[in-house]
């Protein structure tokens, strides 16, 4: 069964004014008709009043409002039924990396490292409208959260549900990242990718080499986005409060940001290397990346389109108006009583 439902249904409150207009109506003719009562003679009252039509007047003034309800009604945009239509299922191709180990709890960027690259890639997933998105998270190992998509809602809730413990406690394992990526677009029409890598660089893999060969072989750029502040700071225990996490001899561990490692991961890809602050990632900053990448077009998608209705409400409140309109302008009827009253 089909429903009406409407874009902007807060419009809808502008309906009462009705009521309000409607009692601005009983005032205006209360206080005209306590004027003429006033101010005029018993005996020219018919001819002041000659020709006017209680029942004409009332009717305009319903058609008018009638008119205006309408309208409202037309500028919510009501929609009713739904019909299909295919949707080109195209856009380039970029996977979005976030750090999940231990050491992205440190708060040496607000309100952590981990928090502060949530909300750099949502900000910057917003952006990236009309563009394929792929999501992984990386630790000790790497998994693909959400494969190349367009649905960029889903993206955001798998988004959402990152945390230090999505992936098992290590360090910053980029080379099983990068294999993971590999894997993802394997069976993948040919093009070529972007890798947008939050990371703090911290115990990053100490030979890439051959893994960012097999990238490079594979069309993938790797835009790093360092998190974190070069002099460091002590990285709070998740599990133990007011306790900094220690190393196996019980030392406390204080990370910074491994700009090094990063920087070489850009380079040899053709990506770019930019430093992750409190501000937001925005699509220009990686706009020169983006640029190079083809658009890759799938099968198209069906999906359901609610159907537009304005035009039924808004060509009635046109009629009403009008028809209000020619009422009120109808010439008034002078009786012959009355026209005698002004002459004697």
């Amino acid at each position: 069964m089909n429903t009406v439902t409407f874009a902007h249904p807060k419009l809808l409150w502008l309906l009462l004014l009705a009521p309000v207009l409607v009692l601005v109506k009983l005032w205006v003719d209360a206080h005209a008709s306590a004027a003429v009562q006033a101010f005029t003679a018993a005996r020219l009252r018919p001819a002041l009043v000659a020709g006017t039509s209680r029942w004409r007047s009332w009717a305009a003034h319903i058609l008018y409002l009638l008119g205006l309800a309408c309208f409202v009604t037309a500028v919510a945009r009501p929609h009713w039924g739904t019909e299909k239509i295919d949707i080109p299922d195209k856009g380039r191709n970029v996977f979005i990396a976030i750090d999940t180990s231990r050491s992205m709890l440190a708060t040496d960027v607000a309100p952590d490292r981990l928090m502060r690259s949530k909300l750099a890639a949502h900000d910057l997933i917003r952006e990236l409208k009309g563009e394929r998105i792929g999501l992984l998270a990386f630790a000790g190992r790497a998994y693909l959260q959400a494969p190349l998509t367009t649905d960029h809602e889903a993206i955001l809730e798998s988004l959402q549900a990152f945390d230090h413990t999505v992936i098992e406690w290590g360090g910053s394992n980029v080379g099983d990242l990068f294999d993971v990526t590999l894997r993802a677009i394997k069976n993948l029409p040919k093009s070529n990718y972007v890798l947008i890598l939050f990371s703090d660089g911290g115990d990053a893999d100490a030979n890439l080499t051959v893994p960012l060969q097999k990238l490079s072989a594979a069309q993938v750029s790797v835009i790093s986005v360092g998190v974190g502040s070069d002099a460091g700071t002590l990285i709070p225990h998740p599990e133990i409060p007011g306790d900094y996490v220690r190393d196996e001899n019980g030392n406390v561990v204080r990370s910074k940001l491994e700009s090094g490692v990063l920087q070489q991961i850009a380079s040899a890809t053709g990506g770019r290397y930019m430093k992750l602050g409190n501000q937001p990632l925005s699509r220009d900053a990686i706009a020169p990346i983006l640029a190079r990448l083809r658009e890759q077009e799938n099968a198209s998608r069906a999906t359901n389109k609610p159907i537009e209705r304005y035009a039924w409400p808004l060509s009635l409140g046109i009629l009403f108006i009008l028809t209000a309109w020619v009422l009120s302008s109808m010439p008034r009827r002078r009786t012959s009583s009355a026209s005698q009253s002004v002459m004697a």
